[in-house]
């Protein structure tokens, strides 16, 4: 899959190609939220927090070819702020 190619249909409103890029981070996102979060719907909360900030803030993404990385940083901050939560 052409990742650039994707990010920047995306970037022009194109839901497929932003589907598409987040098939193909899936099962990677779900890893890293599972390492950081011990309860599944933890996990899941935060993948779909970290989901909908990138689909709105995908106009930031100035490298398109770092989307991946862009996207796990957004949901490693989920966590985190999931995490800080539960201790308040």
């Amino acid at each position: 899959m052409d990742i650039a190619g994707e990010v920047k249909k995306a970037k022009k409103g194109n839901k497929d190609s932003f589907i598409n890029l987040i098939n193909y981070c899936e099962a990677s996102l779900y890893r890293i939220s599972s390492a950081i979060l011990k309860k599944d719907e933890e996990c899941v909360d935060a993948i779909q927090e970290a989901i909908l900030k990138a689909y709105y803030s995908i106009h930031k993404l100035k490298e398109p070819s770092y989307f991946k990385t862009w996207i796990t940083r957004i949901l490693i901050n989920e966590c985190y702020k999931i995490l800080n939560n539960k201790k308040k």
